[in-house]
C-alpha cells in the first residue's frame, strides 16, 4: 500500500516553538541517545535485533527529560514507500488543534526509507509490491510504541496508522509471543486512515507478491465453498441488502493472508478505536470507483473493534494519500471532538 509522497518541507506548528520536518528530520539529540539505551537494554536486545528507528527519519519529538509532554503523546505510523516525514501534515493539524507541543507528536520511519522524491515510478512501484505485513516492520512498530511510552512517561498513548501502517500498528498493539503482552491497555485513542484490514482487490489478481501474497501480503481470500458457512450467512447478508448495507453481507471467506487474519482474529486495538476512509480511495478499492473498498460484502478499510468511523463521500474528492493532508486532519480533528476523544481545552 502506498504511502504520501513526502513534502519537500511542513512544519509542526504547536504550542511551543516549531521545529521544522524536512526528508532529513531525526529525532532529537536527546531521544536519539535515549532511543540507543532503550533498544541496548538487555530485556530489549534479542526482541528488536535490527530495528534502527533511533536513526530514521522523524518527528524530533522532546527535547530533555524536563519536555515530558503534559498530555497523551500522538505517534504517528507511516504507509508503504514513505517515511514519517509524510506525518507532518497531520502532526501540524493534530498539535494546533489538540493544543499539543512538538513533544508530545511522534513520528519514527520502519523500511530502508530512501528519498522517494528522487526514485523513478518504475523503482516506486516494485518497492511497494515487494513489502507486506512483515513481522520485522511489526517488530520495529511494537518497538516505537514502547520507547515512546517509556521515554515521554505517559500512562497511555493516541495512535494513527495510514495505509500499511494500519496494519503493522494493529498487529504491534495486539503483541504475541514473540513481541510481548497486548499494549491495547496503554492506548486511548487509535485511528486507522486508508487500511486494508480485509485485504486488497488487487492481490487476487497478482496473489504472488510479497504485498499480496497468502502469507504476510494482503491477500482477501477467496469465497468458501463450506455449505453451512453459506446456510449461516446467506439470510443475515439479504437481511442486510433489505436495508441498504451494502457493505454488511459477510460472504463466506478460505484462503486470507495469514497476516491479515491473524489481525482480525487478534484482541482489541484501544480504548476508543476509530477508522478513517474515503469512497474515491484508489489503493483500497482498486481504483477511484464508488463502493470499491467493499470486498466480499465487508468494508476492508473498517478497523477491527472500531467504535466509529469518518467517512468521506466519493464526492469530497479525497485520494489515498490525501487521508494525509490538511483538510483530511482538520476533519478528524473535528471527529475526535465529536467523539468526546480530544485533548483540546473546551472553549467557553
Amino acid at each position: 500500500m502506498i504511502g504520501r509522497p513526502p513534502p519537500l518541507t511542513a512544519r509542526i506548528s504547536t504550542v511551543e516553538a516549531p521545529r521544522p520536518i524536512t526528508r532529513d528530520s531525526v529525532l532529537s539529540p536527546y531521544l536519539h541517545d535515549k532511543a540507543k539505551e532503550w533498544l541496548a537494554l538487555p530485556e530489549n536486545v534479542s526482541r528488536f535485533e535490527g530495528v534502527r528507528f533511533a536513526d530514521s527519519i522523524a518527528l524530533p519529538g522532546m527535547n530533555s527529560a524536563a519536555d515530558r509532554p503534559t498530555k497523551s503523546p500522538w505517534l504517528l505510523v507511516h504507509g508503504n514507500i514513505s517515511s514519517a516525514a509524510d506525518m507532518a501534515e497531520v502532526a501540524e493539524v493534530l498539535g494546533r488543534e489538540e493544543g499539543l507541543g512538538s513533544n508530545a507528536l511522534y513520528g519514527y520511519s520502519y523500511g530502508a526509507n530512501p528519498d522517494w522524491s528522487k526514485t523513478n515510478l518504475i523503482k516506486k512501484l516494485i518497492a511497494a509490491n515487494s513489502q507486506g505485513i512483515d513481522p520485522a516492520f511489526i517488530r520495529e512498530v511494537r518497538a516505537q510504541l514502547e520507547f515512546t511510552l517509556a521515554e515521554t512517561g505517559a500512562e497511555k498513548i493516541n495512535v494513527l496508522g495510514h495505509s500499511l501502517g494500519c496494519s503493522l500498528l494493529a498487529a504491534a498493539i495486539q503483541g504475541g509471543p514473540e513481541l510481548g503482552p497486548s499494549l491495547a491497555g496503554r492506548v486511548n485513542t487509535a485511528v486507522f486512515a486508508g487500511g486494508g484490514f480485509q485485504g486488497l482487490k488487487t492481490a487476487l489478481s497478482l496473489p504472488f507478491f510479497p504485498s499480496t501474497n497468502p502469507k504476510d501480503g494482503f491477500f482477501p481470500g477467496v469465497p468458501s465453498l463450506n455449505p453451512v458457512a453459506w446456510a449461516k450467512a446467506l439470510p443475515r447478508g439479504l437481511a442486510a441488502l433489505a436495508h441498504g448495507n451494502l457493505d454488511a453481507f459477510d460472504v463466506p471467506v478460505m484462503g486470507r493472508s495469514r497476516a491479515v487474519q491473524a489481525i482480525l482474529d487478534g484482541g482489541t486495538l484501544g480504548a476508543n478505536v476509530f477508522s478513517m476512509r474515503s469512497e474515491r480511495d484508489e489503493v483500497v478499492g482498486g481504483g477511484p470507483v464508488p463502493l470499491g473498498s467493499i470486498l466480499y460484502g465487508r468494508q476492508t478499510s473498517r478497523a477491527p473493534h472500531q467504535d466509529g468511523e469518518l467517512v468521506f463521500p466519493f464526492s469530497a474528492k479525497i485520494s489515498h494519500l490525501d487521508l494525509l493532508g490538511k483538510e483530511a486532519a482538520t476533519a478528524l480533528a473535528a471527529f475526535l471532538r465529536d467523539k468526546g476523544v480530544s485533548q483540546a481545552t473546551p472553549q467557553p
